[in-house]
Order: structure tokens, then C-alpha cells, then sequence
């Protein structure tokens, strides 16, 4: 009976290793896969893209802040030339 139970005891183990074996094998198979390398680089190129567009928008915020205040001085310098104007014909005007 001891016999019995060591045969079917050393069949399982054998079963297992083979089944751990072919288990190993296909994780070392997908390990080594050029396509999840390429996956890889690709979430590396993603990444730097991200960084790009992050970069960019700084820019174009720092552009649009620059933009209003040009437009700011702009209106502020032709109110204050149209005064002038306006205050030259006033003194013409009362001549």
C-alpha cells in the first residue's frame, strides 16, 4: 500500500513540475517578447509626449497673459491720446 501511495504521490509531483515547467516556459516566452519591449518604448514616447504638450501649454498661457496686457496698454494708450486730442480741440475750439 505504501508503494501505491508513493507511485501516485511521485505521478502529482511530476504532473505539477511538468505543469509549473510549461507555466514557466510561456511567462519566459511573454517576458521575452519584442512586442512588450515596444510597449514599453511606446509608453516612454507617451510620457514624452505628455511632457511636450504640458510645456506648450505653459507657453501658450504665458503668451495669452502677455497678449492681454499689450491689449491693456494699447487701450489705455489710445484713451489717453484721444484725451489729448480731444483737450487740443477743446483749446482750439475755445480760442
Amino acid at each position: 500500500m505504501s508503494v501505491c501511495v508513493s507511485t501516485s504521490v511521485c505521478q502529482y509531483d511530476c504532473e505539477l513540475r511538468e505543469s509549473l515547467s510549461t507555466e514557466i516556459s510561456t511567462l519566459l516566452s511573454t517576458i521575452d517578447n519584442p512586442s512588450m519591449k515596444e510597449v514599453k518604448g511606446l509608453e516612454d514616447r507617451l510620457s514624452g509626449l505628455e511632457q511636450l504638450m504640458l510645456g506648450a501649454r505653459k507657453i501658450v498661457d504665458e503668451q495669452v497673459e502677455m497678449a492681454q496686457v499689450h491689449r491693456q496698454t494699447h487701450t489705455h494708450t489710445n484713451t489717453k491720446t484721444f484725451i489729448r486730442n480731444f483737450s487740443v480741440i477743446n483749446l482750439v475750439n475755445s480760442s
